[in-house]
């Protein structure tokens, strides 16, 4: 289950699946996968936690988060925490060629993503993630050359898609923070972004990300955003 795109109709069918399960001769093994548990919001998390405070004997509980310190903590104390760090970027780059990426992509991505594997593969083979990781490249090249009206342009499209507006700021983030390691990389894949240009997104993306998450207007924080950084 997705946490950050499900609503709290969908977290309380999953309580009741749960528990129905518990009634079930092969209760025992059930796991239940919550993706981006960080995402949860208050409702959300709430009935999250009333299963876990009781969970049915046999059925394991397996959150995801980003940080630990980012999780609600009356569930954070309810959970074992482990740690999971990607690989370093050759051994990432190794796996991506492995899976018959090409070597330039291969270790671009494992750059990019900073070793992490999975979304890495992700941002080659899935059609909206590759998508988006071009669409946010495009978008850095106009804010580089001050290229408002295309820049504008290009994200109106975002105006009625909330998700994809968010698939959007997570890669404008990932691109940035990879301009800001290495500026070389705003030359080379972001149409010339420097690391001041790059600290600018970031920051708009964070005032972005803030009003998205709290239910803002989407068509104004798209309007805000692109008069923010281009």
């Amino acid at each position: 289950m997705q946490a950050g795109r499900s609503p709290l109709k969908k977290v309380r069918e999953a309580r009741e699946a749960i528990q129905r399960s518990a009634l079930s001769t092969d209760a025992a093994g059930r796991v239940l996968f919550i993706y981006g548990a960080q995402n949860l919001n208050g409702s959300s998390a709430n009935a999250m936690l009333k299963i876990i405070e009781e969970p049915p004997e046999g059925v394991l509980f397996l959150l995801t988060a980003t940080s630990a310190a980012t999780v609600l903590p009356t569930i954070r104390s309810r959970c074992a925490a482990y740690t999971i760090a990607p690989v370093p970027a050759a051994d990432c780059a190794a796996r991506l060629k492995a899976e018959r990426l090409p070597a330039k992509a291969a270790e671009e991505l494992a750059f990019l993503y900073e070793g992490h594997i999975g979304t890495a593969l992700k941002s080659w083979n899935d059609p909206t993630a590759k998508a988006a990781l071009g669409m946010a490249k495009t978008l850095c090249g106009y804010v580089a050359q001050g290229d408002t009206y295309r820049a504008l342009a290009l994200l109106t499209k975002y105006e009625r898609d909330k998700d994809g507006f968010a698939a959007l700021l997570w890669t404008l983030d990932q691109l940035c923070s990879a301009v800001l390691r290495r500026p070389a990389y705003g030359q080379e894949q972001c149409g010339g972004l420097t690391p001041a240009g790059a600290a600018k997104i970031l920051n708009a993306d964070a005032r972005a990300r803030k009003s998205l998450t709290g239910n803002g207007n989407l068509r104004l924080n798209v309007a805000v955003l692109a008069g923010e950084i281009a």
